[in-house]
């Protein structure tokens, strides 16, 4: 149990530390805000002349730059109710099928004598008919100790990283077959990703593997686009700073900590956007898609920051952008500020403790069935048991 008098005292001998912190990022945003509105003075074109064509400058401008002459765009729509909002978004979302895919995994640990892991993906599709049709699938992939064994030609894969590997590629497997099979559909299906299309993150592992994540998700945008049919990268809570980063390469001062987030949120009301920026931003994975890839802020609550949505170049260039912003809005209303389709997807996919314990309990009774040599460890058994 925490001690809730030695955290106040820990607190309270850093405060000047944490005041610091505080006032140091009050002053940033105050700057980049104030550079922001002065990126209204000026037009995409020349804007982009004070960006490097190759460079990464965090993003780039849009012709949003050119259209609206602030760079929160309002949603204009207003309601007196909940009940109105939720009849504008069963209205919105008639007939118009969506589909989003979550997952979930069991990695290895040393509480058993296996190395064994569990991919479970989750998947869900509301059509959005009077007859209310649904389906909701998961499937699951177990890896076994050879998954994790090490070959002459591929370094040893650390479980969890193999695992996670494994959870994404299965995850974009099903979005892209769901593409695939619904190519033909009218009206044309949404999707929903649930993360970013930016892949920063895999930096840290090894470059063959940065490539297999990068060729996938190449894969799925490149499907989008091939079946035309939109998909939307969710990103409820951000912390990406790809517009910040922008500024302080357009108006010359140093690198920031700020997060995008920080610039617009208070400027924001329920359903209002920000410019669409193009994707440029600076890290160590081969992202020559990222400028395929268009990304924007929406506010789906009330009390919290902005989302960050990203969608395909070419829905942007389309033009279904604000179609498929609106139903990205009317699925927030849906799950009271997140989209249900996503939500309803990661509660097919989840795993948790109690299904972590079954699935230990199930390989140990597998285990004896077939006379193998099985051992969960004391130590876990005795949590298990001062927890229950």
């Amino acid at each position: 149990m925490i001690d809730i008098n030695r955290v106040l005292y820990a607190l309270d001998a850093q405060q000047t530390e944490i005041l610091l912190i505080e006032t140091d990022k009050e002053k940033q945003l105050k700057y980049a805000q104030r550079d922001l509105n002065g990126m209204l003075q000026r037009d995409q074109s020349s804007l982009l002349q004070r960006l490097p064509p190759n460079s990464r400058c965090g993003a780039r401008p849009t012709e949003d730059q050119d259209i609206f002459s602030s760079t929160i765009v309002p949603f204009t729509q207003r309601w007196q109710s909940h009940q109105e909002a939720r009849d504008w978004a069963k209205e919105t979302l008639r007939d118009i099928p969506t589909f989003a895919v979550d997952g979930s995994q069991i990695t290895p640990n040393n509480e058993i004598s296996w190395m064994v892991g569990l991919v479970q993906i989750g998947w869900y599709e509301n059509q959005h008919t009077l007859q209310g049709q649904y389906e909701k699938q998961s499937d699951v992939r177990l890896l076994t100790p050879q998954s994790f064994k090490q070959r002459e030609d591929r370094p040893a894969y650390i479980g969890d990283v193999l695992v996670n590997w494994q959870r994404f590629k299965g995850e974009v497997a099903q979005l892209i077959g769901y593409m695939e099979a619904n190519a033909d559909r009218t009206p044309k299906p949404l999707c929903f990703y649930d993360g970013s299309f930016l892949l920063s993150f895999v930096q840290h592992l090894l470059p063959s593997l940065q490539q297999a994540y990068v060729e996938d998700m190449q894969s799925l945008l490149k499907t989008s686009q091939k079946t035309g049919i939109p998909i939307v990268g969710y990103i409820d809570s951000s912390y990406a700073n790809d517009v910040a980063c922008m500024l302080s390469k357009l108006f010359n001062y140093g690198p920031t900590n700020l997060k995008d987030t920080a610039l617009f949120e208070t400027q924001m009301d329920w359903g209002d956007r920000t410019h669409f920026f193009q994707c440029a931003r600076d890290d160590n994975v081969p992202n020559e898609y990222y400028q395929d890839v268009y990304f924007t802020f929406l506010k789906t609550t009330s009390d919290h920051p902005p989302a960050r949505v990203e969608i395909p170049k070419w829905v942007y260039e389309s033009g279904e952008h604000e179609r498929v912003l609106d139903l990205v809005r009317a699925e927030c209303v849906v799950g009271v500020g997140y989209p249900y389709v996503i939500e309803t997807a990661d509660a097919t996919a989840v795993l948790t403790s109690e299904d972590r314990h079954r699935f230990y309990k199930l390989l140990q009774t597998y285990a004896n069935k077939n006379k193998l040599n099985f051992r969960i460890s004391r130590k876990a058994i005795s949590k298990r048991q001062r927890r229950s």
